[in-house]
């Protein structure tokens, strides 16, 4: 089906009064946000703690990108299907944004990659540092912090694209933990262990 620019425009709107109307996050999420974010990095810990014995700190930061590379992949996935219900979008994406024909869900997905992106560029130094900087026995933090890391990530695209993209917020809050983290204990240790 070809989407009309008032088709647009009313699906637009709508969510749009739905947002202004809405006052709340739901309560249920708050426990299944803290239980996903708190499970998937006790599980990273136990599950790549042995594996983490190398002292080459790059070589184990190269080995996680693994699980960043997964969720890029999924959300180019995510973008590609968005795009798909409307043959000229697929064809042409220039063309439909010029005549304000993409579908918010298509707007969702992108801002969705785009965000995701300039996080991870965050993330990738806030890591980095750190793994240069922790102890062998604490390199095992490192697998960690990307788990949690997508794993918020996931969270934050569900819910960016749930029709309630307000919600996003926890789930940005939580993928934005793990890098300010990174960052503050890398920096702690380059002051106490100097450069």
């Amino acid at each position: 089906t070809i989407m009309s620019k008032e088709t647009v425009r009313k699906e637009a709107q709508a969510r749009f009064d739905r947002a202004e109307k809405d006052s709340g996050f739901p309560p249920f999420l708050w426990p299944v946000f803290s239980a996903a974010a708190g499970l998937s990095v006790a599980a990273a810990w136990y599950a790549f703690g042995p594996m983490v014995t190398s002292e080459d700190r790059l070589d184990l930061v190269a080995k996680c990108q693994i699980f960043p590379a997964f969720v890029f992949f999924f959300l180019f996935g995510s973008g590609a299907n968005s795009r798909a219900p409307s043959k000229g979008a697929s064809n042409d994406p220039p063309a439909a944004q010029a005549l304000g024909l993409q579908s918010v869900q298509l707007i969702e997905a992108q801002r969705a990659f785009a965000n995701t992106i300039e996080q991870f560029l965050f993330f990738f130094t806030a890591t980095t540092a750190l793994a240069m900087r922790l102890e062998v026995e604490m390199l095992k933090l490192i697998p960690s912090l990307y788990v949690s890391w997508c794993t918020m990530r996931i969270f934050y695209y569900f819910t960016y694209t749930s029709g309630y993209p307000r919600y996003r917020h926890l789930a940005f809050t939580g993928n934005l933990l793990p890098t300010v983290c990174a960052m503050s204990y890398a920096a702690y240790l380059t002051v106490i262990q100097g450069f």
